[in-house]
């Protein structure tokens, strides 16, 4: 059953297509945008997640994490235009001081896969979305970084170096369902996990109705 979904799914990827041709670029209401300093921007989604243009591809990264016990479990989902994933990952069992440490290390973990797979190398913008809007603004040199971020965010500023063009970008929770889904995933099973094209089977209806495809599973 996946696969056919996989194939359908597909199948309506020109209709995606032929509905950005036919957008006039003007704003819909359906976001809306807030500076944040000199040379970052927030964007804020009022409907739910949205696909990035075409020539993009944005990753949304999340962590599930644990107060008492400090354990965590950090996912990421990497999207093309028609809201096809193209990798889908995490890894559950790691031992982080705070939320915002276990936040980082599911952006830092998500960029080295990309790194790793490929996947930009035809020069594609890469927008990073997470739920955490200070960790964002850290990123963005908007807001003084954490000392205890210290060498995630170092490490993520060095692995922009490997892409065309990044983004770091404020996503509200509701918007940011897939990563926080694998996050969850990764952190109740443990280990390290990847997938390709539409991901795993838990994942595929909150995909689909993310590119607002009609088909479920």
């Amino acid at each position: 059953m996946p696969h056919i979904a996989v194939e359908l799914w597909c199948r309506q990827v020109s209709e995606f297509q032929a509905a950005m041709a036919g957008d006039n670029g003007e704003e819909d209401g359906s976001a809306r945008q807030a500076l944040v300093g000199d040379n970052s921007q927030i964007v804020i989604s009022e409907r739910g997640w949205m696909k990035p243009e075409f020539g993009r591809l944005k990753l949304n990264t999340d962590a599930a994490w644990q107060k008492e016990t400090r354990i965590g479990g950090v996912g990421w989902v990497l999207r093309d235009f028609a809201g096809l994933p193209k990798m889908v990952g995490g890894t559950g069992g790691g031992y982080f001081l705070s939320s915002d440490m276990a936040e980082a290390a599911a952006i830092r973990q998500g960029m080295q896969m990309c790194v790793l797979r490929g996947l930009l190398d035809s020069g594609e913008i890469l927008e990073v979305e997470s739920d955490s809007k200070g960790l964002v603004q850290m990123l963005n040199k908007e807001i003084q970084a954490d000392v205890l971020l210290e060498i995630y965010l170092v490490d993520i500023w060095n692995l922009m170096q490997s892409f065309q063009s990044v983004k770091f970008i404020f996503t509200p929770r509701q918007c940011n369902r897939a990563a926080h889904m694998v996050a969850a995933y990764v952190l109740k099973h443990g280990g390290s996990y990847g997938w390709d094209e539409l991901g795993p089977q838990f994942l595929f209806n909150i995909l689909a109705e993310d590119a607002n495809v009609s088909i479920r599973i």
